[in-house]
């Protein structure tokens, strides 16, 4: 007669869960999203139709300034703007364990095959041929500012992501620039209450 053996964990089951993982079973830890390249090669291929440029943000759930950033982007009087300028898309990595169902795989690799750093929040800009034109972790070529980093919480950072808007996609006006910029200044105040 065969005897069925019952372990009990009492502690967290990280070993388990990587051996798991190892031998190709699927856990609550395997990112479920759809593949970074995927939603980005689809933005593309939109982007291409709409004679856009593409905007690409990379964040987590769990990061506050990913959220503060993205609420931003999507407030009344950015989303129109950007809408009009971009196809754009969210690319989540870095998930925490109780997220990892919206984590896009390859995130991490996608950003450094094209030379951005993994950051959070970070962002890209993509032509129609899905090449990066900028990015935050990138200089700007029309300024010597550096690199945009996270959230915009500095009049020098609302500058460098200004830039980062005007070098990426050319069509933006000034006139959008400019209220974009009473915008992100209006917001970055708020930020720091």
């Amino acid at each position: 007669m065969n005897t069925l053996h019952i372990l009990r964990i009492t502690g967290p089951p990280v070993g388990i869960i990587a051996l798991l993982a190892l031998c190709g079973v699927p856990t609550k830890q395997t990112a479920g999203g759809p593949k970074c390249g995927d939603v980005i090669s689809s933005a593309v291929i939109h982007a291409r139709t709409s004679h856009k440029r593409v905007f690409v943000k990379f964040g987590s759930t769990w990061c506050i300034s990913c959220r503060r950033l993205d609420a931003f982007l999507k407030s009344p009087g950015v989303r129109p703007i950007l809408d009009k300028h971009f196809e754009w898309v969210t690319i989540h990595f870095d998930e925490d364990s109780a997220h990892r169902a919206v984590e896009n795989p390859g995130a991490e690799e996608w950003m450094i095959n094209e030379g951005i750093k993994p950051a959070l929040p970070a962002y890209a800009i993509l032509d129609e041929q899905g090449k990066v034109v900028t990015s935050s972790t990138k200089p700007s070529r029309l300024t010597d500012l550096g690199p945009v980093f996270g959230e915009p919480f500095s009049y020098e950072d609302v500058s460098r992501f200004l830039h980062l808007l005007a070098e990426g996609a050319p069509s933006v006006s000034r006139v959008e620039l400019k209220q974009f910029r009473a915008l992100m200044e209006k917001e970055m105040e708020a930020w720091k209450e």
